[in-house]
């Protein structure tokens, strides 16, 4: 994949899947009236078939509400002449951009691990139909997120069209990881009010339980759940597995704790 030319395309496919994960009927002829372009065009330029003109990229930065430096690598981006110094910073700095990108939204969505975990379940088929299906998410967001993985060697495409898993952990830093890893507890609970009214009750289990507690006891109590999560996992990660499960688990105090000394 030549970064250069891609990462205005990778900007536009993410912000599509991203407006279509909240609202399914957002349509392409939505998204071209949205960017002020006319929609074949924009189809043209999704599918790779036509370049994004640079006098076009600058108004659609702006929809896009783009900080300036996506705003200059997407700019930058369309370029298609001989290169300058000044183009080829930009390419090493679109690069740098696209995998700092790739290691956040992996971690922030749930999509990315859900998908190596289909990887392992009974009857896995190796194409992006299927694969969105089982994850249920269109299928031009299946492929943003087997791009991501591939763009970190998290998984790898063999020459018979195969996806294989080849890494267990990311690297990253840990600004990265700390605002990914909020909003994908955001995006867990978002999911999980979803499935709350899709799926029958008998394949899944809701519960909590309100308690006065002693803060200085929240380590210990955080160890436990620690503890039970691995005996969840032994338990659940069987040989043959049919399905993909999230277990996610909050304690959050509902008092304000800012007034717990107040007379």
């Amino acid at each position: 994949m030549n970064t250069n030319e891609t990462f205005y395309l990778e900007k536009l496919k993410s912000e599509f899947s991203l407006r279509q994960r909240y609202n399914s009927n957002y349509s392409l002829r939505a998204f071209a009236r949205d960017l002020k372009i006319d929609s074949s065009n924009l189809s043209a330029i999704l599918r790779n078939k036509r370049n994004l003109p640079t006098r076009r990229a600058k108004s659609i930065a702006d929809v896009l509400k783009l900080s300036p430096k996506e705003m200059a690598l997407f700019i930058g981006s369309t370029y298609r002449k001989k290169m300058t110094l000044d183009k080829i910073k930009i390419i090493k700095e679109s690069k740098r951009y696209l995998l700092d990108e790739s290691y956040y939204h992996v971690i922030a969505e749930w999509e990315h691990y859900a998908f190596l975990q289909l990887l392992k379940v009974d009857g896995f088929k190796h194409n992006i139909e299927w694969i969105a299906k089982r994850l249920g998410i269109s299928k031009d967001r299946a492929n943003i997120v087997i791009n991501n993985l591939l763009r970190l060697k998290m998984i790898e495409l063999k020459k018979d069209g195969t996806y294989h898993r080849i890494t267990a952990a990311l690297e990253t830093s840990e600004d990265i990881e700390s605002r990914a890893l909020q909003k994908s507890h955001i995006e867990n609970l978002e999911l999980a009010k979803v499935k709350l009214e899709k799926t029958e009750v008998t394949k899944r289990d809701y519960s909590s339980i309100t308690f006065a507690v002693d803060p200085k006891k929240i380590p210990e109590a955080k160890a436990i759940i620690r503890e039970f999560q691995e005996k969840l996992y032994t338990l659940m990660s069987v040989s043959n597995p049919k399905e993909v499960y999230i277990f996610s688990s909050q304690l959050f105090p509902t008092t304000n704790m800012e007034y717990q000394n107040e007379k």
